[in-house]
């Protein structure tokens, strides 16, 4: 359904904006694509405005819908709030809140606490990480009673989120707190008495009381922040499970993710910029066609010149050495153009018009100089027309050198971004290993 009404709208708004169009651009760049009547290229113009209008309203209308669509959707729906926790041990992360407080809209950053053990879970916890402080604190000796190697002495046991504290008893300079032996060179063997401590939040094996601060007086926004984040760590701390997901209320106040309700608007710009380069994407497709039928145009005229220069030496008319230059050319392009010329001159306009007429199609200037000199031959009856022909061939073969030559440095340059990437990679093959063996 979209499809049937998308013409007849873009048909609609070019007859309306038509005239601010630059259609005289427009015009001469299909001509250089298209060789077809007056008539018929107008037709094609206004085809190729209509298709574009077409195609940049229907991404516009649709990028609107979904874009209400997604506004009133999440206006709708309630969104819940998921906090994802990390494992006992993890570390806290942040995450952006806003609410709103007195009419105004908020930033609350929350930390999101890792899972907790609680008073009855902790005592367990404590006896494995004591039983794995056992396995690994002497190191590589065979026993307590016989230490002749650095003992390994961990700060912390990540599969259960504890900490690990150690102490030295009379600050022993035996052996330091990382467990590597100071005085190497001993008469007998010394008592050093380690002590490890397993602390995690509140818990620990020397109860600690932490304290707090109080700082300076809130004022109303940040004491009702101070609330929410307090809410929230409660909540964190009740829940086991590693996604909790919150109430629609906090403290009294409503949270969302932060950015929730910028999501369409997104979604209507990035549709305002593809309509954009949409239309651009349609001009530079002309531009594209453009380019190339000119280089074709340029390699085949010293061809050209060659044939006209051979037929009208072997005696015959301009127009009798086009219908020839047509069946032995080697562009698709130029044999089309001249032939077209040709059905024109063969309905009825004047050779000299349709020569006109050809030069202002083809909007070369190497074109336009020959059909000048065939047109200036036939009105005058250019005596040294053959000499013109021999130097414009010598001028055309310069030209196609140039044309070669040109060619080449822009295949050069397009082969300078892989040749420097490569250059990069075989960089990184030769340095990565002296830097990994630091």
């Amino acid at each position: 359904m979209m499809r049937e009404l998308k013409r007849p709208v873009g048909s609609f708004l070019y007859r309306k904006i038509h005239r601010f169009l630059n259609m005289r651009t427009i015009r001469e760049r299909m001509r250089k694509i298209h060789v077809v009547p007056e008539d018929e290229l107008t037709r094609l113009c206004e085809e190729y405005c209509i298709r574009i209008l077409s195609n940049s309203l229907l991404v516009f209308f649709g990028t609107l819908v979904l874009s209400v669509g997604l506004a009133v959707y999440m206006n709708r729906t309630k969104t819940s709030i998921v906090l994802n926790r990390e494992s006992y041990g993890g570390d806290e992360t942040v995450t952006q809140l806003e609410t709103e407080i007195n009419g105004e809209k908020q930033m609350i950053s929350v930390d999101v606490l890792p899972l907790t053990y609680d008073a009855e879970s902790i005592e367990e916890a404590f006896d494995k990480g004591f039983a794995y402080i056992d396995s690994v604190y002497l190191g590589t000796n065979e026993n307590a009673d016989h230490i002749t190697e650095d003992l390994e002495l961990i700060d912390s046991v990540d599969e259960l989120g504890l900490r690990v504290s150690w102490e030295i008893e009379d600050e022993s300079d035996i052996v330091d707190y990382r467990g590597e032996i100071i005085d190497h060179r001993l008469d007998e063997p010394v008592l050093v008495n380690l002590v490890a401590t397993l602390s995690y939040e509140d818990f620990s094996a020397s109860r600690n009381y932490p304290v707090k601060v109080a700082g300076r007086e809130k004022n109303e926004t940040e004491k009702a922040i101070e609330t929410i984040q307090e809410a929230l760590d409660m909540l964190q701390r009740k829940s086991d499970t590693s996604s909790l997901v919150l109430p629609e209320t906090v403290a009294g106040y409503h949270l969302q993710h932060t950015g929730t309700m910028r999501l369409p608007v997104l979604v209507f710009v990035l549709g305002g910029i593809f309509s954009i380069l949409l239309v651009y994407k349609e001009y530079s497709d002309i531009r594209t066609k453009e380019k190339k039928r000119n280089e074709e145009l340029l390699m085949a005229y010293p061809s050209f010149v060659d044939l006209m220069s051979l037929y009208m030496g072997a005696g015959l008319t301009v127009k009798g050495s086009l219908s020839r230059a047509v069946v032995q050319s080697d562009s698709p392009v130029l044999a089309e153009e001249l032939n077209y010329t040709l059905n024109e001159i063969q309905s009825g306009i004047p050779e000299t018009e349709g020569y006109y007429r050809l030069s202002n199609r083809l909007g070369l200037p190497v074109y336009q100089k020959i059909f000048t000199l065939l047109s200036q031959n036939i009105k005058k009856g250019t005596r040294d027309i053959l000499n013109l022909l021999a130097e414009e061939e010598a001028a055309a073969l310069q030209l196609k050198k140039e044309l070669a030559k040109r060619k080449g440095e822009e295949a050069g340059t397009k082969l300078l971004f892989p040749m420097i990437l490569q250059l990069g990679i075989v960089m990184i093959i030769v340095i990565a290993p002296a830097l990994l063996g630091f």
